[in-house]
């Protein structure tokens, strides 16, 4: 898989989502709770078939204390 295919984009934000909310032992519902987005749209998000619009990404970097770059796979 190239680096800068959609699916690896979506799979390595999805895997780098889950490994923040695991670190930070928080759930897809905190995040909603959080009002960063919907319940359904992290399940995507956490399934890999959506990306969310960096607005959002913005905030899930903010509350789970990640880079962006990080959460996007541009950096480790």
């Amino acid at each position: 898989m190239r680096k800068h295919d959609d699916i690896y984009i979506e799979r390595i934000f999805s895997v780098r989502l889950q490994q923040a909310l695991d670190e930070n032992m928080m759930s897809a519902e905190d995040l909603e709770d959080l009002n960063v987005t919907s319940a359904s749209n992290i399940a995507k998000y956490l399934r890999g078939t959506a990306l969310p619009q960096l607005r959002t990404i913005y905030y899930i970097a903010e509350y789970l204390g990640v880079s962006i770059d990080w959460l996007c796979g541009l950096s480790d």
